[in-house]
């Protein structure tokens, strides 16, 4: 799967919305995202204005191995 280049925080917690996500918590420049869809998750995203791409992939695994 081909990761976007240019996505912030913010729209990442956006678009996890659709999946059941939603805001818990920040702190500084992180979002707490939970979700009880199917079983409970957490999932910490950098509230920055660009994420690297191994920061997206790392949170992009933790999902998929989490089901």
């Amino acid at each position: 799967m081909k990761l976007p280049r240019a996505l912030s925080g913010a729209a990442l917690a956006k678009t996890l919305e659709v999946l059941g996500y939603r805001i818990v918590r920040q702190s500084g420049r992180h979002m707490g995202l939970t979700t009880t869809e199917h079983a409970e998750h957490h999932l910490p995203v950098p509230n920055h204005d660009l994420l690297r791409v191994g920061s997206l992939q790392s949170l992009v695994t933790s999902r998929r191995t989490s089901q």
